[in-house]
């Protein structure tokens, strides 16, 4: 027997016999009642109580059942409620279809036995538990939804969804911005999508996703390279999720596709400007050694020495132009998404998330604050940002020193939106965090490289005029012990300046 000590059940019965006989086998059942003898009363009992379940009787001494459900479930706040019409007069096949179409949930014929009676009921409260079950996880579902959306808007990745069942391919609107599309220029198949890889990298792309559908494994990635609408093509880092079934068939795959080509442009600005350098220093130190070498045929050798100090000023140059150059370009994409409550515990943290903060999996993440990963010197600010976004706007939170959890230091440029539930009350905070360390070590690469240059130009001008003084001391000498000057006036430019031929 179900005990449903939770379950308060309305008893609608003129008769007080039958009232009395019906409450105690309800109660022995387990179930709370309550006892109305007109229809009135009752309707006020259920405005006041909100039983889940009424047995309604269909004759009443001062209005028909019929008439009472009608009311019940003509009222907004009331039409979830269970009635249930009893009758031994009114047992007729049309009786019964006339208490049903009134909006009766079920119709018991009397005489009923005590057990058959206890039986129906838990039938209902059956019903009733299912459809409480059923609302719960349909706002569950719904939470879950609108934090999926508010994550994709809050991310610049473009977020996708597959049905391998249906074929059927859903894109957020980042990427339609990232790729440059308009709305009904890609059909939501997955040939739209792969017709727009690089034929280079499609082979290898397909191959992939194919031994991860139909092998075990719940994760893919790849890089590669796909079209945008000018014609051009973008370096993409694409990683996604297998959902599968019970039976471990692959149904869905939901991906991020974030736009690497500023990094790659990055890279390749780095190794350029780590290539000038290092032709640089080869630059001077030739020169250095031929002014050294050179010692009393310095001037003789002047011009070559000179066109040196021009390749080297020129490489300088060539230099400062791809600082600036990789300075233009440097931008970085999200890398991972973070849901926290309102005072920053984390709730959920996506793989790449975890990852990037050094847990092994996204769940160990889950009840830390946030700002526990944020560099000891900032948290202070960290976690005066996050108190101030439950009143707001998306906002741009800059960048932070962040600490992995084996102490690794590296840096972290964050963004968040505020998660709201269906009355615009703050309810969570997402937030989406990138990696910027290696665009912090390149720029200090260039600063020391461009420090070391300067020091060398600087030793090298700097002998050169040694050198010249030297011969003019010479010069001076001889002459006034009346020899002939060893160096001729060409050799030695005036106010100790190098000449130039």
């Amino acid at each position: 027997m179900m005990m449903a000590d939770t379950i308060r059940i309305l008893v609608v019965d003129d008769d007080t016999d039958t009232a009395k006989g019906t409450c105690r086998v309800l109660e022995q059942a387990g179930y709370l009642t309550s006892v109305a003898a007109t229809g009135a009363e009752a309707l006020q009992l259920v405005r006041s109580e909100r039983p889940p379940l009424v047995l309604l009787d269909r004759h009443l001494p001062d209005m028909d059942g019929i008439e009472v459900c009608r009311q019940i479930k003509a009222d907004p706040a009331l039409v979830d409620t269970l009635v249930v019409m009893a009758s031994a007069v009114h047992a007729s096949e049309l009786e019964q279809i006339a208490g049903l179409s009134s909006g009766a949930d079920g119709y018991i014929v009397r005489p009923i036995g005590n057990r058959e009676l206890s039986a129906r009921v838990e039938a209902f409260v059956r019903i009733l538990r299912l459809r409480e079950a059923y609302r719960a996880q349909a706002s569950s579902l719904r939470d879950s939804v609108e934090r999926f959306a508010l994550a994709s808007r809050a991310t610049n990745d473009a977020i996708w969804e597959w049905n391998l069942s249906t074929d059927a391919v859903w894109w957020n609107e980042s990427f339609l911005t990232l790729f440059g599309y308009g709305p009904d220029e890609i059909e939501p198949r997955l040939a739209s999508w792969t017709s727009l890889i690089h034929p280079d990298d499609l082979k290898r792309v397909e191959t992939g996703i194919r031994t991860v559908v139909t092998g075990t494994e719940t994760g893919w990635s790849d890089e590669y390279r796909f079209r945008r609408k000018d014609g051009s093509y973008a370096d993409v880092l694409d990683r996604a999720f297998v959902s599968r079934d019970a039976g471990g068939r692959a149904v869905r795959m939901v991906g991020a596709m974030a736009d690497i080509s500023a990094r790659r442009l990055d890279e390749l600005a780095v190794a350029e400007a780590t290539a000038d350098a290092t032709r640089l220093r080869e630059a001077l130190a030739r020169q250095l050694v031929e002014l050294q070498a050179a010692n009393e045929g310095l001037v003789a050798s002047r011009r070559a020495a000179l066109n040196l100090m021009d390749d080297a000023i020129e490489s300088q140059g060539e230099l400062r132009r791809s600082e600036e150059k990789w300075r233009s370009i440097v931008t970085a994409s999200p890398d991972g998404i973070i849901v926290t409550s309102l005072d920053g515990v984390v709730l959920e943290a996506s793989p790449s998330a975890a990852t990037m903060f050094g847990y092994a999996r996204p769940d160990e993440a889950i009840g830390r604050p946030l700002s526990e990963r944020v560099h000891p010197s900032q948290r202070e600010r960290a976690q005066h940002q996050i108190d101030g976004l439950a009143g707001g706007e998306r906002l741009g939170l800059g960048e932070y020193p962040a600490i992995k959890t084996d102490g690794t230091d590296f840096y972290v440029e964050s963004s968040a939106e505020v998660l709201r539930d269906a009355s615009g009350t703050p309810v969570n905070l997402i937030f989406v965090v990138r990696d910027i360390t290696e665009r912090r070590q390149a720029d200090q690469l260039i600063q020391d490289q461009l420090t070391e240059l300067r020091r060398w130009n600087a030793a090298t001008l700097g002998r050169e005029s040694r050198i010249i003084a030297l011969k003019r001391e010479v010069n001076r000498l001889l002459e006034a012990s009346g020899q002939p000057a060893r160096y001729a006036s060409g050799d030695v430019a005036p106010d100790g300046e190098v000449p130039h031929g």
